[in-house]
């Protein structure tokens, strides 16, 4: 999991399809233009072959830099390496300081995550 964020956040298109599992891979991948910027990945739980995680990043609109969380768990399948399946309850939110951190920590954002970006 970790070196695939690793990988987004370098925008290596062929290191995220080679740990793509076949059977859910997509034929390619263009993050070329994508203006995200991953800030911050943060493990909640790893089980067997599935991983929940939280993925901070921004995204620049109209000069303003906004910041979200990208929730996931995301399965994953043993081959000769750990491959990327596919993933349950995505969800991506827009985050402000006075709502519960997306970490399931208990603390509003401000005082949790935010102070780590």
């Amino acid at each position: 999991m970790r070196s695939r964020y690793s990988a987004y956040t370098l925008k290596n298109e062929d290191y995220l399809l080679k740990s793509w599992h076949i059977s859910t891979r997509p034929e390619s991948l263009d993050l070329k233009d994508d203006s995200t910027q991953w800030k911050k990945l943060k493990i909640i739980s790893a089980f067997e072959n599935k991983v929940h995680f939280v993925a901070y990043f921004t995204q620049d609109t109209l000069n303003k830099e906004k910041i979200y969380a990208l929730t996931e768990s995301s399965n994953f399948v043993k081959d000769k390496n750990w491959q990327y399946l596919d993933g349950e309850e995505v969800k991506t939110i827009q985050l402000t300081k006075n709502m519960l951190c997306p970490c399931q920590s208990g603390k509003k954002y401000k005082r949790c995550c935010n102070t780590d970006l």
